[in-house]
Parts: C-alpha cells; sequence; structure tokens
C-alpha cells in the first residue's frame, strides 16, 4: 500500500552554545520589579487591554497550552501539573477586570494581576495598572502572559514557576502578532467547512468511476492539520485529535485502494491488481479490520493513541461502493464533529467580570 510515513513529535535543534534571548515579561503577577524606568513608545489605553482580554485571550491561551502540552512535560517536568487541569480553568476562571484601580495579591501589595478577586472563581487584571506600562508593541503578548501566570497559580504553581510560564507565553506571543493567527485560523476553518462540503458531494455521487474522490481528500486532510499549527508550537487541535485525523487520512487511503481496484476508466489491469494485492494485505481477507491491527503494519504512522482507542476503531474492507461511501461518512461525521470543537476553541471568550 502507498503509504507515507509521518512521523508526529518535536524535534529539538541545537543550532548554537549561545543562550537563546528573550524577553522578560514587564507586568507583575506576584513579584516586584527592580531597577530604572523606561519611556513608552505608542502607549497602550486600557481599552485597549480590555478588547484583547474580552476577546483574543482565552483564544490565544487554548492554542498555547494545546501545542506546547508535550513539549512543556518533556522539557520541564514541573509543568505536568498544568495538565489537564489548565484547560478546566480556561473554561471556568472569569476574569475580573479593574479599569481604574490596582489588584493585590494577599499581603494587600498592588500587582497587575492576581488571584485575588473580588469574585468567587476569577482572578483580577488591572488594565489600569498595565496600560502604563505596556506599548502598542508588546501588550498583546504580556497581557497573555500575566493572565497565564495567574491561572498557573491555581493550578498550583509557585511564584518562580508562574513567571517562567508568563515569560514562555511572552516570548511565544512576541513572536507574531494575534491577529495574524487569527486569519490563520480563519482560513483553516473555512478549509475544513470546504473538505466536509465537497466529501459529502462525493458521498452523494453515483459512481466515482474517473474519478478518485477517496485519493483527492488524502493530502487535503493532512493540510488541515498542518494549517492550525505553526512554528511557534500554537496548535487548536489536541494531540489526540491529532491522531485521529491521521487515522481517518489511512480510512481514506483504504477507499482510495478500491478506486485503483476496481475503476477500469482511470487504471489499468496491472494497477488494479496493485490496488486489490494492497486492499488484501490491509484486511487479509476479512471483511473488517481494526485500526490497531492497521497501523501495525510497517511504514505506517507513528501514533500516540492507546491501544484500547485504536481497538475500538473499525475500517471496514471497501469490497463495494456502497461500503466505500459508508466508510467516507465516517470519516465525513468525525470532520463535521472537529469543526464543531474547532470553532468552539477560535471563538472561546473568557467570563468577564467588571
Amino acid at each position: 500500500m502507498k503509504f507515507q510515513t509521518l512521523i508526529i513529535g518535536v524535534v529539538l535543534i541545537a543550532s548554537s552554545c549561545t543562550p537563546p534571548q528573550f524577553t522578560q515579561s514587564n507586568l507583575q503577577g506576584g513579584v516586584d520589579g527592580g531597577g530604572g524606568n523606561t519611556f513608552i513608545a505608542q502607549p497602550v489605553t486600557s481599552e485597549e487591554i480590555e478588547s484583547v482580554i474580552v476577546s483574543d485571550a482565552k483564544v490565544a491561551l487554548s492554542g498555547f497550552f494545546i501545542g506546547n502540552e508535550k513539549l512543556l512535560a518533556s522539557t520541564k517536568p514541573e509543568y505536568q501539573k498544568l495538565y489537564p487541569k489548565i484547560f478546566t480553568l480556561l473554561d471556568t476562571v472569569a476574569i475580573e477586570i479593574r479599569s481604574n484601580q490596582l489588584c493585590s495579591d494577599h499581603e494587600g501589595n498592588h500587582k497587575d494581576g492576581s488571584i485575588y478577586a473580588q469574585s468567587e472563581n476569577a482572578i483580577c487584571i488591572s488594565t489600569y495598572s498595565m496600560a502604563g506600562k505596556l506599548n502598542q508593541q508588546n501588550y498583546e503578548a504580556e497581557t497573555f502572559g500575566l493572565i497565564a501566570h495567574e491561572l498557573s497559580h491555581l493550578a498550583g504553581f509557585n511564584e518562580v514557576e508562574a513567571i517562567q510560564l508568563q515569560n514562555d507565553v511572552v516570548n511565544t506571543y512576541a513572536k507574531e502578532s494575534f491577529k495574524n493567527k487569527q486569519e490563520m485560523l480563519a482560513k483553516a476553518n473555512k478549509f475544513l467547512e470546504q473538505i466536509i462540503s465537497t466529501m459529502q458531494f462525493s458521498i452523494k455521487d453515483k459512481t466515482w468511476d474517473g474519478y478518485n474522490a477517496p485519493n483527492s481528500f488524502v493530502n487535503v486532510i493532512d493540510d488541515f492539520r498542518k494549517k492550525v499549527k505553526d512554528s511557534s508550537n500554537i496548535n487548536f487541535i489536541t494531540s489526540t485529535e491529532n491522531d485521529l485525523i491521521l487515522v481517518e487520512y489511512l480510512r481514506l487511503y483504504n477507499l482510495s485502494e478500491f478506486v485503483y481496484a476496481s475503476d477500469t476508466l482511470l487504471y489499468s489491469e496491472g494497477q488494479r491488481n496493485y490496488g486489490k494485492d494492497c486492499l488484501e494485505h490491509t484486511f487479509q481477507g476479512r471483511g473488517s479490520v481494526t485500526a490497531y491491527e492497521a497501523f501495525k503494519t510497517p511504514n505506517t504512522f507513528n501514533l500516540h493513541l492507546d491501544k484500547e482507542v485504536l481497538s475500538n476503531i473499525v475500517f471496514l474492507n471497501p469490497r463495494n461502493l456502497d461500503i466505500a461511501k459508508s466508510e467516507m461518512s465516517v470519516t465525513s461525521n468525525f470532520l463535521s464533529d472537529l469543526l464543531v470543537k474547532f470553532n468552539e476553541r477560535s471563538s472561546a471568550q473568557f467570563v468577564i467580570i467588571k
């Protein structure tokens, strides 16, 4: 079978012995900064910071925590206590915005952000004090970082760990404006909608003669998987969803082999025989196999799903067009469910208390 080998993981490349440079956060969560002051270029208003908190912060932090889960847990063991609790915190903790006063820590010291808010199950963020420290170039990243700092305390981080996480978030979003990532999300969303629509059309089509419908979807599904991730480890599909996309990728490959084996308009006798051999190799004459059995085949994908999950996913042997279309319907339904989740993540907002 014409499989491609896809290695899903993180490759760390050491390019030099020079320590990487990073931006130290300008905002205070739980510690006081020292040193002198600098002039603020292109100052930002409290209202602009509030707008970012309301519209963008939850989406930005969801992408950061989803995309960095495996990297953070493997390179910084202390980050393991963030997961999966951080996702519950993102969904349940409100943000109390103070636009004309400061937040305070447990000792009454004034802070830009604090886990001590007047409202229950909320963190305090002072856009009033932040506006005096930030500018148009850094306020998005710094705002995301400060919220992450406070949420991490609720997940059990101490101050040193919270500051490190804050800087990680700031450095990630300092590389590129979140507005650019919003455009990427919108394009990926539209792309997935088009895949589903075209796939549903193919399912309704009476025949696939002269048109290898499954093969046309194989690569575009993987393109979507890549579109929602960038070089900064920002991702809006989970590692489990990533692997399940690859499972459906293989299901479509099986259907593509069915077309190779049966379409006399597109393929020669030799190509048809090759398609039949590939299906025989996968199904061993049976009417179905589990994904676990299919992915034991050499040269397939390196997945992180456990045996139980893969054993509960079944591939039907596409012996005729009706079975092939029913299998494509499984993929279409999976992608439709994924689109719902993707839409929720790309438009999520914190509950705001003022």
